[in-house]
């Protein structure tokens, strides 16, 4: 198996909608969300549901200038030599 680097992007669920000081800007940050991850689907972004439990979506992909175009960093432990494939979804 060929290592590859891995980009990631967290996001705490909670937070998403946090500045909401009222339904309507609740409801906009949520349909934002939700297109949000539309997008990342659409560009094959995939889902690590490791800690989808926990409140966290945590999204990467191996495509360097996909992470570089949406933000994404480099996988923190590929330094630690834990790079390579994962077994993870991704989002349909």
């Amino acid at each position: 198996m060929e290592n590859k680097p891995i980009y990631r992007c967290s996001i705490a669920n909670k937070w998403f909608a946090a500045d909401a000081t009222n339904l309507d800007e609740l409801v906009q940050a949520v349909e934002q969300y939700a297109e949000d991850l539309k997008t990342y689907k659409k560009k094959g972004i995939i889902l690590d549901t490791t800690y989808l439990r926990d409140g966290i979506t945590e999204l990467y992909t191996y495509d360097e200038a996909l992470s570089a175009e949406l933000g994404f960093e480099r996988d923190q432990f590929e330094d630690e030599g834990e790079t390579g494939e994962r077994e993870d979804q991704t989002m349909h």
